[in-house]
């Protein structure tokens, strides 16, 4: 039996961590709504291993969460997009498998540098494998970091230089109007010799 079966608390932890990530972009801004992939990965989470507590006044609320189109605008689920409320979930994690580190036997690397180790129990390598599930978490957190980053220098560039373009545009107009106020008044002088002209030609005539 998995730590998850036998601890209540642990499958408490579960539930927060599937709905921590499911609005993390949103929290952080890097999308305005829900990812289809994941709205689907957490309605089969609560079909199945969160099925129980999902029935709990604790929870309830978070069943709709895949069913409201902004749930981030909710009164019911908008604190869960706020920092203060991821930050509450993060140490509650962190004291979780702390907690289930500081129980368990010692790393198998360790107890097999000090010798006579045991093959590795059922719950060790559940252990193991919700730390690298943790893991793969905190990487994929980091590329969307990588991404959102180069998304921003990339728009800051484009930025400087619509700016740069529309100073020159700004600058050729300017050169244009004092280029159309010069020939206009050439041309306003040019017409006045013209008429000069006409008149001593008709004087000359008569």
């Amino acid at each position: 039996m998995s730590i998850r079966d036998k601890d209540e608390e642990a499958r408490r932890v579960e539930f927060y961590a599937q709905i921590w990530f499911l609005t993390h972009r949103i929290r952080t801004k890097t999308a305005s709504s829900l990812i289809p992939a994941e709205v689907e990965e957490y309605k089969q989470f609560l079909e199945t291993r969160g099925a129980e507590l999902s029935r709990t006044s604790e929870f309830l609320n978070f069943y709709a969460l895949p069913y409201i189109s902004r749930p981030q605008e909710h009164k019911a689920l908008n604190h869960i997009f706020g920092r203060e409320w991821a930050q509450k979930v993060r140490m509650r994690i962190s004291r979780f498998l702390v907690g289930v580190l500081d129980s368990k036997a010692p790393p198998l690397l360790e107890r097999l540098y000090r010798g006579g180790a045991p093959l590795p129990s059922r719950e060790s390598e559940v252990q193991t494998k919700m730390l690298a599930q943790s893991a793969a978490y905190i990487q994929k957190l980091e590329t969307n970091n990588t991404d959102l980053q180069a998304l921003v220098e990339a728009s800051a560039a484009r930025f400087d230089k619509l700016q740069s373009d529309y100073a020159r545009v700004v600058a050729s107009e300017e050169e244009m109007r004092n280029q159309m106020g010069d020939l206009h008044q050439r041309w306003v002088e040019f017409a006045k010799d013209l008429l000069g002209i006409s008149r001593e030609l008709l004087d000359a005539v008569r």
